[in-house]
């Protein structure tokens, strides 16, 4: 009956006039809001459906019972540089020729990011609002790392940069780079005031209006009263990480929160975006999937829901939601 039912939602996709070019055209991206629609399309059996759907469901078709990963060795060469721009667009527009580079990592951090963990980072701040990128380099051939380093030279000419753009093969430097950013969330959860929460959020905006996601972002959280969030996230594909500190105890938080979650979900849609990238969809964003997807998109993932969880017992509300409200209840104090 299963793989009757998989069978079933696979032909009714394929022979939707507008939902299969919905779907290859939302995973171009990284895209994890709502279930993998694209498993009904790509695979070719109800087995391998199923396998796909599974994947990124947060337990709510399945569980894991056991798992065995299968490794890849790291990179043998890499190269690595911390680069300071003037502002957010200056780092922006060095995504998209960088990334033509073969860039293996661009990771950014906005002004605010920077100003937070100021003391560990390799130069000063300049005034204004700064912005830096961590981009590295990775490959299997000694003599192609020192093409890329090559070839990434001139490029770095054209930019407005605020410190040296020296790529740096040491191993204890490049360690010191990856430790800024990735110490970035702890370091904001550790000076958060008593009794707030940590919230993160994950994002994409198209690469080509990714500042302007990030200034539409800040004016968002201004807006809202939260100057203070940190953006963090990886350029080259668009997808933004951000913080908030809120007192959820509070009832007039959680008003004030709600109205900033409205406002986040019609910021991202209008610049074409995905209101989850990486992370799951959770609760927090189970009441926006219908805005992100439609209606009939969504209706199709209801009916896999019901297909794998009839009695709608495996974590109720989590990705999915009839409930409006359910990204505000059972806040975490």
């Amino acid at each position: 009956a299963l793989a009757e039912g998989l069978r079933r939602l696979a032909t009714e996709v394929a022979a939707h006039p507008t939902l299969p070019e919905r779907i290859r055209r939302a995973f171009l991206t990284k895209n994890t809001v709502g279930y993998s629609l694209n498993a009904l399309l790509d695979a070719t059996s109800p087995a391998a459906i199923l396998q796909r759907l599974v994947i990124g469901s947060e337990g709510t078709l399945a569980f894991i019972a056991s798992a065995t990963f299968r490794t890849l060795p790291l990179p043998k060469y890499r190269a690595t540089a911390w680069l300071l721009f003037r502002d957010i667009e200056e780092a922006c527009r060095a995504v998209t020729p960088l990334t033509a580079l073969h860039a293996r990592a661009i990771e950014i951090l906005d002004a605010v990011a920077l100003r937070r963990i100021e003391k560990q980072l390799p130069h000063a701040l300049p005034n204004g609002e700064p912005a830096a990128l961590l981009v590295e380099f990775q490959e299997e051939d000694e003599f192609l790392i020192a093409k890329r380093v090559e070839s990434v030279a001139p490029i770095l000419l054209t930019f407005d940069l605020k410190s040296p753009a020296a790529f740096t093969r040491d191993a204890t430097a490049q360690a010191a780079y990856w430790k800024i950013r990735k110490g970035l969330f702890p370091s904001v959860g550790a000076v958060r005031a008593a009794g707030t929460a940590v919230v993160i959020e994950d994002v994409t905006f198209p690469v080509e209006r990714l500042a302007n996601g990030v200034r539409a972002l800040r004016m968002c959280f201004d807006t809202h009263g939260y100057s203070d969030a940190v953006i963090f996230g990886h350029a080259k594909d668009g997808n933004l990480h951000f913080t908030l500190t809120p007192d959820l105890s509070r009832p007039a938080e959680i008003a004030r929160y709600a109205g900033f979650m409205q406002a986040l979900v019609t910021l991202v849609l209008d610049q074409g975006g995905h209101l989850k990238a990486e992370h799951g969809t959770g609760r927090n964003m189970a009441p926006f999937v219908e805005r992100q997807w439609g209606a009939d998109a969504v209706a199709i993932m209801h009916r896999i829901k019901d297909l794998l969880d009839p009695l709608g017992i495996l974590n109720p509300g989590v990705l999915l939601s009839n409930d409006p409200q359910i990204h505000l209840k059972n806040l975490k104090t």
